[in-house]
């Protein structure tokens, strides 16, 4: 573990990092994370004292078929994605501190040959989280349908206010029908319930995004470089992908948050056959990069 390399505020913190095993923790202006040390995943961010999380922030590489995905095998030919994210094995953790924080780094090996993945949590020392994700292909990987992360976060925080594409759903290759403005919706009103339950309720170029209680208090996502896309469900990836009709999706007592820094469009030239233009899918190799904060709003 790297050691501490200036006396700033975060010393304190970074030494804790450095002196639990099952956990890293550290703490800046009432915001607290832990990561645990285990599976490099964020596992809390808690803002004067209030957990916003309710499951752990994990990389996320797949999407529940669509019809469109369906007609065009990606269930059969992109599906090494589909638990990638889950079963990823950490590699390395490591704690630094900064002039103005700390910034404590993941490395994780995902179980597809030759891939590997960096997650970064960059607190700041007025309280503001940076997430930063690298995914890095193998030659060989196939084709995926997504580069983000999920995580879930209190069924409380329904409220829904954002900077982006909307006030419908959006893809990379169905947006320009979907307007750039600040919308308000609640996550029952932001889901799309097709009749056969499938990968709904996604907004693009988000700059940023806000999801509340009743009285206004909760979680900010803002972009960072790039504009991401954001989707939200009042249910599980599982529960969406076993469902064959809308009535059967449960609510749950937690809201599943995606944030994509990349996703395939949805296509729909047919439904049986033709691919997504190829324009709009993650075919190249290399690395796949993208970043965004997280803050608490009270």
């Amino acid at each position: 573990m790297t050691q501490p390399r200036s006396p700033v505020p975060w010393l304190t913190a970074v030494r804790l990092w450095c002196s639990h095993i099952a956990r890293r923790v550290a703490s800046a202006s009432g915001t607290t994370i832990k990561v645990d040390g285990r599976t490099g995943w964020l596992t809390s961010f808690s803002v004067a004292g209030k957990e916003l999380l309710a499951g752990p922030l994990l990389p996320n590489f797949w999407r529940v078929p669509t019809d469109n995905d369906i007609g065009w095998k990606v269930p059969v030919n992109m599906v090494p994605w589909k638990e990638a994210g889950r079963n990823s094995a950490l590699q390395s953790l490591q704690g630094v501190s900064t002039a103005g924080g700390g910034r404590i780094t993941a490395n994780l090996v995902l179980p597809l040959k030759e891939t590997t993945a960096m997650l970064a949590y960059v607190l700041r020392g007025d309280g503001t989280l940076r997430i930063e994700m690298t995914l890095a292909l193998g030659r060989n990987t196939p084709e995926l349908p997504r580069v983000g992360v999920q995580f879930t976060i209190p069924a409380a925080l329904d409220r829904i206010v954002w900077y982006g594409r909307g006030p419908q759903e959006n893809y990379p290759d169905r947006k320009t029908g979907a307007a750039v403005g600040i919308y308000r919706s609640t996550i029952d009103d932001w889901i799309t319930p097709y009749v056969r339950p499938q990968e709904n309720a996604n907004r693009t170029d988000i700059r940023w995004i806000r999801f509340v209680n009743a009285a206004g208090r909760g979680l900010l996502v803002q972009s960072v470089g790039p504009l991401p896309g954001v989707s939200a469900w009042p249910y599980t990836t599982e529960d969406l992908e076993s469902a064959t009709h809308d009535y059967q999706l449960p609510r749950r007592n937690t809201i599943t948050v995606n944030i994509d820094g990349f996703q395939m469009g949805v296509g729909g030239d047919t439904s049986w056959g033709l691919p997504v233009h190829d324009k709009y899918r993650l075919k190249g190799k290399g690395e796949y990069e993208f970043a965004f904060d997280l803050r608490g709003v009270s």
